[in-house]
């Protein structure tokens, strides 16, 4: 891990079907919700068809997201993955959970290699997962659920979108 961050990332997204590989990917995560006592929620309904992805290394993004807002949420706790179809030509992954929320001191070093605010924890998930998701010309973003409008009655926590691109580059 600690090298993936300062070697050169090639990406070769592929139009891949997308509601496969979203529950393949959350099923993989079930067993760690289970452990901790969070339930772990997928919500495909708004999902393109297909998108242009590199499984692997998406799958290596989209799972240091999931597997943070598992570990973040408390024993009873909620973590919903969503898909859906944002602005004209992007869909979206968004991964939300019931912690304690992201401090104001972290909000912009977040996605900085070695950056953490987790005991224990490394800082290099949420950089490869930033990373990755740029190579594939997107954005990741992360903000506190009350600063959401339609997360806001929702209460603390914290809610993390990847936005991508519909057509691949070219």
């Amino acid at each position: 891990e600690l090298l993936s961050v300062s070697t050169p990332l090639q990406v070769s997204p592929q139009v891949q079907p997308v509601s496969d590989w979203l529950e393949g990917l959350v099923e993989a995560h079930r067993a760690m919700a289970d452990d901790r006592k969070v339930e772990l929620v997928l919500d495909e309904a708004g999902a393109p068809d297909q998108a242009p992805i590199d499984r692997r290394h998406l799958e290596q993004a989209v799972s240091a997201v999931v597997s943070n807002a598992i570990e973040i949420s408390p024993a009873g706790g909620r973590v919903e993955v969503a898909a859906s179809v944002a602005d004209p030509g992007q869909w979206a992954i968004t991964v939300s959970d019931q912690g304690p929320g992201i401090p104001p001191d972290a909000t912009d070093k977040l996605f900085r290699p070695y950056f953490t605010t987790k005991s224990g924890g490394t800082g290099i998930g949420l950089a490869i997962a930033h990373r990755v998701v740029r190579e594939h010309g997107g954005r990741l973003t992360a903000e506190n659920r009350q600063e959401t409008p339609t997360n806001a009655d929702l209460g603390p926590g914290a809610v993390f979108r990847i936005e991508l691109p519909l057509a691949p580059d070219g």
